[in-house]
C-alpha cells in the first residue's frame, strides 16, 4: 500500500475533518471544520511529531492512536503550534521600526531591511540581501 493510500485511510479513521473546536473553515455544505484533505494534517496531540517513511505504518499499529493523534486544518495545526510552543523556539513576531529618514524597517536577522505596506513593493530574498550589503 502506498503512503498516499495509508494517509487517506488515517485521514477517515481520525473522521475526516478538523477536530480543532475553534477551526473558522466553512465547507461547502455550510459544516465548521475543514474537509479538504489537502489542507489536513495528522497532529500528534502532545506535540511530539511523527517522523519516518514508515510513520502511517506505526500510526495505524498504535494501540493509542486515537488517544494521541487528531487531525487539523494547516491553520489549526499552526496556531496549537504557536500557542504551545511546539517544534523548537516559539516564533517571534516581526520587529519593526519607522524612522523619517528610512520609513519603515523590519528585522532579518540582525541586519535591518526597507519594509514597505502590501500593495507595493514586496520585500523578497534579494532586496533582503542588497539593503544587507548596502546595494539598494
Amino acid at each position: 500500500m502506498s503512503s498516499v493510500e495509508e494517509r487517506k485511510q488515517i485521514i477517515a479513521r481520525l473522521g475526516g475533518r478538523c477536530q480543532s473546536p475553534d477551526c473558522k473553515w466553512f465547507n461547502p455544505d455550510g459544516t465548521r471544520g475543514c474537509t479538504d484533505p489537502r489542507c489536513l494534517q495528522i497532529d500528534n496531540k502532545n506535540g511530539e511529531g511523527a517522523r519516518g517513511w514508515d510513520r502511517y505504518v506505526k500510526m495505524m499499529k498504535d494501540p493509542s492512536f486515537t488517544d494521541r493523534y487528531q487531525l487539523l486544518c494547516a491553520n489549526c495545526n499552526w496556531i496549537k503550534r504557536i500557542d504551545k510552543h511546539e517544534g523548537g523556539q516559539p516564533l517571534q513576531p516581526r520587529q519593526k521600526r519607522y524612522s523619517k529618514e528610512k520609513g519603515w524597517e523590519i528585522l532579518a536577522g540582525t541586519v535591518w531591511v526597507p519594509y514597505h505596506a502590501q500593495g507595493t513593493e514586496v520585500l523578497s530574498a534579494g532586496n533582503v540581501l542588497a539593503a544587507a550589503i548596502g546595494k539598494k
